[in-house]
């Protein structure tokens, strides 16, 4: 037998070894047990349901399918529709818009089958870069329809799949149709799969995305909060190690007596406390949003309570794009941008590759590297307030040109429904 042959039960059978590992990792964090039957396929489906099936790795990736799957429930009101993530946090990202919510199983045979083989899917629709062997396979042999949309292979993680070519390969050519969401990624795609690749270049759902809901009513740190208008600038979800390269700035700025807020928003929950702790540090006076009425005499407030971001962002002067100055590859700036706000990110920003350049082509964004380059955003966003939301209107312009995608990958993928694999 062919090595390449070999290759799935090889892969299979380390996937399967390596499980005992990842379960006892998962099992010391509450978050990680609350998912553990999920990894090992007790997903406990009901098998009379015919599903149409959306996937993404986390968070962002998902956020990018609720214009697709809001689309989809209006075009098809009788489909069930199952949604499964890497991550816990990637399904409370995306709750209300399907019927079953899972954690995707262990890439391993026996895992997928636990979790699928009492299941009926009408079709699996994935996003960006999910390429799961084990699962490919599973769902080609069951021939069930396979589609990847905002299919995305950034420059950086490129040289890796070409190290991996043989086992990535076979899992891009087990889709029956493959949507790109920038050229770019379409020619790496291309590139892996030696040109036999069923894929178009129909752009990124993302920019479909509404605008996130803006907190007002009667709530009281709210209405304190909007009344404020000085330049604001917001640290969207940070992560660990970025603030100092912020917080410096905001600290020289701050000893020259200018007023200016600051909105420190961490990606985790359990980092509320350790950016407290640094704010504390620099000695920075702050409220916290969970704890403490709204004071427009503070220049800092710790935004420690979910799903409001999109109340910092609008309105925001400069927006700074979180895990992009640590090597995450960084969140989507459009949530900001969509709202008018001065995009900043780091260079780790390969995750929303296209989406950053787009923003910095059309003057909405920028890419800093250094400390100087953030002070002298800083400067500029205290300065020259008018100025900085000038150049962030260029953001939502951006933003709406870019807008579309949803209609055009839907018309495609409707022809996938049916019993029969049918094809663009």
């Amino acid at each position: 037998m062919r090595f390449d042959k070999l290759i799935p039960t090889l892969y299979g059978a380390v996937v399967t070894a390596m499980a005992p590992l990842a379960v006892a990792s998962l099992a010391l964090k509450p978050r990680g047990r609350a998912s553990l039957h999920h990894r090992l396929g007790l997903w406990g489906l009901e098998s009379g349901r015919k599903y149409v099936w959306f996937h993404g790795a986390s968070a962002g990736e998902l956020r990018g399918l609720i214009p697709v799957l809001k689309r989809w429930r209006d075009r098809f009101p009788e489909d069930s529709l199952l949604v499964t993530a890497t991550t816990v946090t990637g399904l409370e990202a995306i709750q209300g818009l399907a019927d079953e919510y899972r954690i995707l199983p262990f890439d391993a045979p026996i895992f997928i089958r636990a979790a699928l083989d009492s299941v009926n899917i009408r079709l699996f629709i994935a996003t960006e870069t999910e390429l799961w062997p084990a699962l490919m396979s599973y769902l080609k042999k069951r021939r069930i329809p396979r589609c990847l949309i905002n299919a995305r292979i950034s420059q950086r993680s490129f040289p890796k799949y070409l190290r991996v070519k043989k086992v990535i390969a076979p899992a891009l050519h087990s889709f029956n149709w493959i949507a790109a969401g920038d050229e770019e990624s379409l020619e790496r795609i291309r590139t892996l799969t030696g040109d036999a690749i069923k894929g178009e270049l129909l752009g990124n759902t993302k920019f479909d995305v509404e605008r996130g809901a803006i907190t007002h009513g009667s709530d009281p740190f709210w209405e304190g909060y909007h009344r404020d208008t000085r330049p604001t600038i917001v640290l969207g979800c940070v992560r660990p190690g970025e603030e100092a390269w912020w917080f410096n700035a905001f600290k020289k700025i701050i000893e020259q007596s200018r007023d200016f807020r600051i909105v420190i928003a961490p990606r985790h929950r359990e980092k509320f406390d350790y950016f407290a702790e640094k704010i504390t540090e620099f000695k920075f006076p702050f409220i916290r949003r969970s704890r403490d009425l709204y004071d427009p005499k503070v220049p800092v407030v710790l935004l420690d309570q979910f799903g409001e971001l999109p109340s910092v962002y609008h309105g925001a002067t400069l927006s700074f794009i979180g895990a992009t100055l640590v090597p995450l590859g960084g969140h989507n700036p459009l949530e900001a941008a969509a709202w008018g706000s001065f995009v900043a990110v780091g260079p780790s920003c390969d995750t929303y590759e296209t989406i950053v350049k787009a923003l910095v082509k059309g003057g909405g964004g920028a890419i800093v590297s250094n400390e100087q380059e953030i002070e002298q955003l800083v400067i500029s966003a205290v300065v020259d307030p008018e100025g900085m939301q000038e150049r962030g209107r260029a953001g939502i312009r951006v933003w709406e040109s870019q807008q579309g995608a949803t209609d055009r990958i839907l018309s495609r993928l409707s022809l996938f429904r049916g019993e029969e694999v049918k094809r663009p």
